[in-house]
């Protein structure tokens, strides 16, 4: 069973790169076929809104990566 500790550090790098994917996507990277560039920064901005409350939730407080 993982520890919380590994959870959040896992939650943290998902994170991560949800933020880098979208800035792709709003830059122009392709996208699956059938979707949107509404629909793919949608979802990807409701994912990094879901990774900050669970990180904010259990205290996580090291961000000193994020730009």
């Amino acid at each position: 069973m993982e520890s919380t500790a590994d959870i959040l550090a896992d939650t943290k790098r998902y994170l991560g790169e949800a933020i880098v994917t979208l800035a792709a996507v709003r830059a122009g990277a392709r996208l699956s076929p059938g979707m949107t560039r509404e629909e793919a920064i949608e979802i990807l901005s409701e994912n990094i809104a879901t990774y900050e409350k669970i990180l904010r939730r259990y205290g996580w407080r090291d961000n000193a990566d994020r730009s």
